[in-house]
């Protein structure tokens, strides 16, 4: 495989990791009331839009890392596979359940408030942005550290 595919395995990889960090939430119970709030305080977060433009820009950025003869394809392929598999439809229930978890429902009630003020629809609009560039951070240090981290992995998997 040539550096461009290493690259983006690694970042999609570590946008899965973070984005399933909180993933026990799904074995909690939560009362209907506490799950309606969350579904809620999303939807007051306009979070179909903001996932899609998230997951978007994702594709984009790692398509922009591909030989310019590949990056259509490469595109047109990460899109099927986000449809298929990476959809709001498919993972707003579990998103729900993870802030039911973090939050209580007074404090999910004042988050959905806040979202619908100018500042918390800046918040709102910014986000996918703000994302990709914290994404482009920690790729940028993984990346310039690759070397020393595949020394590392090499040791660990020689060892065991």
């Amino acid at each position: 495989m040539n550096r461009f595919y290493y690259k983006f395995s690694f970042t999609f990889t570590a946008f899965c990791f973070f984005f399933s960090l909180n993933l026990k939430a799904q074995n909690a119970s939560f009362t209907p009331t506490h799950l309606k709030a969350a579904e809620e305080m999303l939807a007051s977060m306009d979070m179909p839009t903001v996932f899609s433009s998230t997951i978007n820009n994702m594709i984009k950025a790692q398509s922009a890392n591909m030989p310019l003869d590949k990056q259509k394809v490469f595109s047109d392929t990460m899109q099927a596979f986000m449809n298929k598999y990476l959809t709001w439809n498919l993972l707003k229930t579990d998103m729900a359940k993870i802030y039911a978890s973090e939050f209580t429902e007074p404090e999910i009630k004042e988050l959905t408030k806040f979202y619908q003020t100018p500042l918390g629809k800046k918040m709102i609009e910014k986000s996918p942005v703000m994302m990709q560039k914290g994404m482009l951070i920690g790729q940028q240090a993984v990346m310039a550290h690759q070397a020393e981290l595949q020394e590392m992995i090499k040791a660990a998997v020689t060892k065991n």
